[in-house]
C-alpha cells in the first residue's frame, strides 16, 4: 500500500492530449482510483498512471 504524497518515479513516458509526462520525472501519489494511481507532477497537473509505470523514488 503506498501513502498519500509519497514520491514516485515515472518509468515510460506517458503522453495524452493534455500533455506529457515523462521517465524519470517524479510524481506524488494522491490515491488510487479505478485501477489506476492519481498521482501529480511538479506543476500540480493530475495524472493517472498504471501501477507497473510508476516505482519509489528512491529506488534504483
Amino acid at each position: 500500500m503506498v501513502k498519500k504524497d509519497k514520491k514516485l518515479k515515472v518509468l515510460k513516458t506517458i503522453s495524452t492530449i493534455n500533455g506529457t509526462l515523462y521517465e524519470g520525472e517524479t510524481v506524488r501519489f494522491q490515491r488510487k482510483e479505478d485501477g489506476h494511481y492519481r498521482v501529480k507532477d511538479a506543476m500540480g497537473r493530475i495524472w493517472f498512471v498504471e501501477e507497473n509505470d510508476l516505482q519509489e523514488a528512491n529506488k534504483k
